[in-house]
C-alpha cells in the first residue's frame, strides 16, 4: 500500500484516492480494516467507499466476505448493512439485482442468510417495492434468521402498509414501541408514511417524536413527523417540522432537498386550500343564517298551497263518485214506482201517475239533499265568494 490504512483513517475519508481504495484488496489491509468496523465510524464510512467505487457491481459478496469471516453481531448488522444498502442505491448499484433466490434459500449460516436477506429487502424498501418485499418473505417463508429484533415482522408490516392495508394500531405500538431497534421504529415510521390514505397521523407524530429525541438531527424522523401532521390537520406543526428537517441536511443533499421543498409547497398548497374551503362554508352558513327563515317560511307556503290542492281535489273526486251514487240510487227508485204502478191492477191512470210523480219528487229531493250536504266546502266558499 502507498498509504497506511492509519493514515487513510487519520484524515477526511472523503479524500482518500480510488487508487488508496484498490491498494485495500492487498497486503492484509482489508482484514485490518474488518477488525476496526465494529468500533470505528471512520472505518466503516472507508470500507463503504471501497465498496461502492472498487467493488460496486458486487459489493454484496464482499461484504458477505466479511460477514462470513468475522460473524459481527446483528445489532452492527442493522445498523450498518442498512447505510450500506442506501450508499449501493445512491450509486447506482442497488442490492437488489446482486442478490437471488438461492442466496434467500440456500443453507447459510444463520448471520450470512440474515445479511442476505436484511439487504434484499431494504434494497426493496428503497424502492417502496413491496410486492418485492412481500415475494422475498415468501421465499424466507419465516426462516428465524430474519427475525432478529422482529424484523421478519417489520418488514410485513411495511409491505401491508404501502399497499394501503389497514393494520392495526395495536400492532404498529407493540411493533415500534419505546426501546424497540431504532431501525425497525424507522421501518415502521416509512411504512406508515407511505399509506396511501390519510390515516394513522397520530401514530407517526408519536414515532417521529420518538425518534427525534434520541437524535434531534435526524432529518427523515423530522420529515415524516410532518407528514403526521398534514393528516391531523396541523399544518402549522407541519411546515415548521418541514423547515426542520430542510435545516438539518447536508448541502450536498441536494435531491433530498429538492424532495423536502416538494413536500413543504404540497402542505402550503394544501393549506391553502383548506383555509379557502372553510372560508366559503363559513359564507354558506351566514348566508343561511341571515337567509334561511325567509327561505324556510316560502318552502311552507308552497308546501301549505300544495296540500290545500291536493286536499281540494280529492274532496272533488269524492263528492263527484257520492253524485254519481245518489243518481244511480235515484234511477234505481224511480224504476222501482214505476215496475210497482205497473203490476197493480187495481189503480186508476190518475192514480198510477200520482204515486209516480210523488216517487219522482222524493228522489229528486233526495239526490238535491246529497248534492248539498256533500258539497265540499271549499268549493261553497269558492262559490259564494263568485
Amino acid at each position: 500500500m502507498t498509504v497506511s490504512l492509519d493514515t487513510m483513517l487519520a484524515g477526511e475519508v472523503a479524500a482518500v484516492t480510488p487508487g488508496d481504495l484498490s491498494a485495500l484488496d492487498g497486503d492484509g489491509a482489508l482484514d485490518e480494516l474488518w477488525d476496526r468496523l465494529p468500533t470505528d465510524a471512520a472505518a466503516r464510512a472507508l470500507f463503504s467507499r471501497y465498496l461502492m467505487e472498487i467493488h460496486g457491481r458486487d459489493w454484496v459478496s464482499r461484504v458477505v466476505d466479511w460477514v462470513d469471516a468475522r460473524e459481527p453481531d446483528e445489532e452492527l448488522l442493522v445498523e450498518y448493512l442498512a447505510d450500506l444498502g442506501w450508499a449501493g442505491r445512491a450509486c447506482g448499484h442497488s442490492a437488489t439485482p446482486q442478490i437471488d433466490k438461492l442466496h434467500l434459500a440456500g443453507e447459510e449460516k444463520k448471520v450470512v442468510k440474515f445479511t442476505y436477506a436484511y439487504l434484499a429487502l431494504q434494497a426493496a424498501r428503497f424502492d417502496f417495492d413491496y410486492r418485492l418485499i412481500n415475494r422475498i418473505l415468501g421465499i424466507l417463508d419465516d426462516d428465524p434468521a430474519i427475525e432478529y429484533a422482529n424484523f421478519g415482522r417489520g418488514f410485513a408490516m411495511f409491505a401491508a402498509l404501502a399497499e394501503g392495508g389497514d393494520v392495526a394500531v395495536e400492532d404498529i405500538d407493540a411493533l415500534s414501541k419505546a426501546g424497540a431497534n431504532v431501525k425497525l421504529q424507522h421501518l415502521v415510521l416509512h411504512g406508515l408514511w407511505l399509506y396511501p390514505e390519510d390515516g394513522y397521523g397520530e401514530q407517526i407524530v408519536q414515532i417521529g417524536t420518538r425518534l427525534i429525541r434520541l437524535n434531534p438531527n435526524d432529518s427523515n424522523a423530522w420529515m415524516r413527523r410532518a407528514e403526521g401532521h398534514r393528516r391531523l390537520g396541523e399544518y402549522g406543526d407541519a411546515v415548521e417540522a418541514l423547515d426542520t428537517a430542510i435545516s438539518l441536511l447536508d448541502a450536498n443533499s441536494r435531491e433530498i432537498h429538492a424532495d423536502y421543498v416538494r413536500q413543504r409547497m404540497m402542505i402550503t398548497y394544501e393549506r391553502g386550500i383548506i383555509a379557502n374551503i372553510d372560508e366559503k362554508v363559513t359564507a354558506v352558513e351566514e348566508s343561511l343564517s341571515e337567509h334561511g327563515d325567509v327561505q324556510v317560511d316560502k318552502l311552507r307556503g308552497i308546501v301549505e298551497e300544495h296540500t290545500v290542492t291536493l286536499k281540494r281535489q280529492f274532496q272533488d273526486m269524492m263528492f263527484r263518485i257520492m253524485e254519481v251514487i245518489a243518481l244511480f240510487v235515484a234511477l234505481i227508485g224511480v224504476l222501482a214506482a214505476t215496475i210497482g204502478t205497473s203490476l197493480a191492477d187495481d189503480l186508476e191512470l190518475w192514480e198510477r201517475l200520482v204515486i209516480l210523480s210523488s216517487a219522482s219528487i222524493f228522489l229528486i229531493f233526495f239526490f238535491w239533499m246529497i248534492h248539498v250536504l256533500a258539497r265540499p266546502r271549499d268549493s261553497e266558499a269558492k262559490e259564494v265568494e263568485l
